[in-house]
Protein backbone atom coordinates (compact mmCIF):
# COMPACT_ATOMS: atom_id res chain seq x y z
CA UNK A 1 0.00 0.00 0.00
CA UNK A 2 2.78 2.71 0.76
CA UNK A 3 4.66 1.93 -2.35
CA UNK A 4 1.42 2.39 -4.68
CA UNK A 5 1.53 5.95 -2.78
CA UNK A 6 4.53 6.84 -2.15
CA UNK A 7 5.34 7.97 -5.69
CA UNK A 8 2.09 10.26 -5.66
CA UNK A 9 2.66 12.13 -2.59
CA UNK A 10 6.62 12.52 -3.04
CA UNK A 11 5.35 13.54 -6.79
CA UNK A 12 3.50 16.51 -5.09
CA UNK A 13 6.35 17.93 -3.84
CA UNK A 14 8.16 18.64 -7.54
CA UNK A 15 10.55 16.17 -7.87
CA UNK A 16 10.98 14.17 -11.27
CA UNK A 17 11.54 11.29 -10.24
CA UNK A 18 9.82 10.49 -6.98
CA UNK A 19 11.49 7.39 -6.11
CA UNK A 20 14.70 9.82 -5.72
CA UNK A 21 13.14 11.15 -2.66
CA UNK A 22 14.35 10.05 0.29
CA UNK A 23 13.34 11.21 4.34
CA UNK A 24 15.42 12.76 5.89
CA UNK A 25 14.29 10.43 8.80
CA UNK A 26 14.05 14.01 10.74
CA UNK A 27 10.58 14.82 12.36
CA UNK A 28 9.18 17.99 11.91
CA UNK A 29 6.09 19.62 13.06
CA UNK A 30 4.58 23.40 12.06
CA UNK A 31 2.20 25.03 13.83
CA UNK A 32 -0.07 28.01 13.46
CA UNK A 33 -1.58 29.70 10.51
CA UNK A 34 1.81 31.93 9.32
CA UNK A 35 3.95 33.51 10.94
CA UNK A 36 3.50 35.36 14.03
CA UNK A 37 6.00 37.98 15.97
CA UNK A 38 7.56 36.55 18.16
CA UNK A 39 6.23 32.87 18.54
CA UNK A 40 7.65 29.96 17.09
CA UNK A 41 5.83 27.89 14.35
CA UNK A 42 8.68 25.39 13.43
CA UNK A 43 9.96 22.04 15.55
CA UNK A 44 12.41 19.95 13.87
CA UNK A 45 14.25 16.68 15.69
CA UNK A 46 17.49 17.74 16.63
CA UNK A 47 20.63 15.69 17.84
CA UNK A 48 20.15 17.01 20.91
CA UNK A 49 16.06 16.56 21.09
CA UNK A 50 13.35 14.79 19.46
CA UNK A 51 10.58 16.29 18.67
CA UNK A 52 8.62 13.43 20.49
CA UNK A 53 10.53 14.83 23.76
CA UNK A 54 9.53 18.52 23.49
CA UNK A 55 5.45 17.95 23.23
CA UNK A 56 5.27 20.51 26.20
CA UNK A 57 7.43 22.91 24.70
CA UNK A 58 5.23 22.45 21.20
CA UNK A 59 2.09 22.46 23.53
CA UNK A 60 2.99 25.90 25.33
CA UNK A 61 3.36 27.48 21.54
CA UNK A 62 0.40 25.99 20.30
CA UNK A 63 -1.58 27.86 23.40
CA UNK A 64 0.28 30.91 22.37
CA UNK A 65 -0.17 30.83 18.90
CA UNK A 66 -4.20 30.15 19.95
CA UNK A 67 -4.11 33.20 21.94
CA UNK A 68 -2.69 35.33 19.60
CA UNK A 69 -5.00 34.12 16.53
CA UNK A 70 -7.83 34.72 18.40
CA UNK A 71 -6.54 38.72 19.60
CA UNK A 72 -6.57 39.04 15.86
CA UNK A 73 -9.93 37.40 15.19
CA UNK A 74 -11.69 39.16 17.78
CA UNK A 75 -9.35 42.73 16.10
CA UNK A 76 -10.76 42.00 12.98
CA UNK A 77 -14.47 41.45 14.44
CA UNK A 78 -14.55 44.79 16.47
CA UNK A 79 -13.40 46.42 13.02
CA UNK A 80 -16.08 44.97 11.31
CA UNK A 81 -18.72 45.45 14.05
CA UNK A 82 -17.53 49.21 13.83
CA UNK A 83 -17.88 49.81 10.12
CA UNK A 84 -21.24 48.16 10.00
CA UNK A 85 -22.30 50.37 13.22
CA UNK A 86 -21.06 53.80 11.29
CA UNK A 87 -22.87 52.50 7.94
CA UNK A 88 -25.82 51.86 9.90
CA UNK A 89 -25.52 55.32 11.93
CA UNK A 90 -24.90 56.76 8.16
CA UNK A 91 -28.10 55.21 6.99
CA UNK A 92 -29.68 56.66 9.74
CA UNK A 93 -28.55 59.85 9.67
CA UNK A 94 -29.33 59.86 5.90
CA UNK A 95 -33.23 58.79 5.97
CA UNK A 96 -33.24 61.61 8.59
CA UNK A 97 -32.80 64.10 6.20
CA UNK A 98 -35.31 62.18 3.92
CA UNK A 99 -37.81 62.80 6.30
CA UNK A 100 -36.98 66.41 7.60
CA UNK A 101 -37.22 67.21 3.93
CA UNK A 102 -40.80 65.66 2.76
CA UNK A 103 -42.08 67.15 6.09
CA UNK A 104 -40.61 70.58 4.74
CA UNK A 105 -42.12 69.74 1.58
CA UNK A 106 -45.24 69.16 2.83
CA UNK A 107 -45.41 72.55 5.39
CA UNK A 108 -44.33 74.16 1.85
CA UNK A 109 -47.50 73.17 0.33
CA UNK A 110 -49.62 73.46 3.15
CA UNK A 111 -48.39 77.16 3.39
CA UNK A 112 -49.32 77.68 -0.53
CA UNK A 113 -52.16 76.15 -0.24
CA UNK A 114 -53.07 78.49 2.74
CA UNK A 115 -51.79 81.49 0.35
CA UNK A 116 -53.85 80.59 -3.16
CA UNK A 117 -56.98 80.44 -0.24
CA UNK A 118 -56.01 83.80 0.77
CA UNK A 119 -56.01 84.98 -2.29
CA UNK A 120 -59.20 83.44 -3.49
CA UNK A 121 -60.96 84.33 -0.41
CA UNK A 122 -60.10 88.20 -1.73
CA UNK A 123 -60.88 87.88 -5.18
CA UNK A 124 -64.31 86.80 -3.88
CA UNK A 125 -64.80 89.97 -1.49
CA UNK A 126 -63.58 92.18 -4.45
CA UNK A 127 -66.81 90.23 -6.46
CA UNK A 128 -64.75 90.57 -10.29
CA UNK A 129 -67.34 90.57 -13.41
CA UNK A 130 -68.05 87.66 -14.76
CA UNK A 131 -66.59 87.93 -17.73
CA UNK A 132 -63.34 89.21 -16.35
CA UNK A 133 -59.76 87.72 -16.76
CA UNK A 134 -60.44 87.85 -12.20
CA UNK A 135 -63.17 86.15 -12.43
CA UNK A 136 -61.46 83.11 -14.46
CA UNK A 137 -59.02 83.37 -12.05
CA UNK A 138 -61.44 82.74 -8.78
CA UNK A 139 -63.40 79.98 -10.23
CA UNK A 140 -60.08 77.97 -11.10
CA UNK A 141 -58.83 78.58 -8.06
CA UNK A 142 -62.22 77.74 -6.36
CA UNK A 143 -62.22 74.56 -8.30
CA UNK A 144 -58.39 73.83 -7.50
CA UNK A 145 -58.63 74.46 -3.97
CA UNK A 146 -61.96 72.16 -3.57
CA UNK A 147 -59.42 69.00 -4.58
CA UNK A 148 -56.92 70.32 -1.59
CA UNK A 149 -59.13 69.47 1.39
CA UNK A 150 -58.27 65.46 1.43
CA UNK A 151 -55.15 65.91 0.19
CA UNK A 152 -54.78 67.55 3.73
CA UNK A 153 -57.40 65.90 6.14
CA UNK A 154 -56.04 62.98 8.08
CA UNK A 155 -56.27 60.34 4.87
CA UNK A 156 -54.82 62.11 2.85
CA UNK A 157 -51.32 62.76 4.86
CA UNK A 158 -50.88 59.15 5.69
CA UNK A 159 -51.55 58.45 2.40
CA UNK A 160 -48.92 61.09 1.50
CA UNK A 161 -45.97 59.51 4.56
CA UNK A 162 -47.08 55.95 3.39
CA UNK A 163 -46.02 56.49 -0.49
CA UNK A 164 -43.20 58.35 0.62
CA UNK A 165 -41.52 55.26 2.32
CA UNK A 166 -39.62 56.95 4.80
CA UNK A 167 -41.37 55.55 8.18
CA UNK A 168 -41.29 52.09 6.79
CA UNK A 169 -39.15 50.21 9.46
CA UNK A 170 -37.08 47.38 7.49
CA UNK A 171 -35.52 44.66 9.57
Amino acid sequence: MFEERYPLQVASYGFVNPWMYRPSRRLSVSIGFGVMDGLRSKFTDTRLAKVEQRADEILAEAVAHAASHKAVREKVERRQAERLAERETQRLDDKDEERAKFICEMADDLRRIAQMNSFVKHLQAVNPPPTSEAAKCLRWGEEHLEERPAALELAGMEKAVHTSGLWVERA
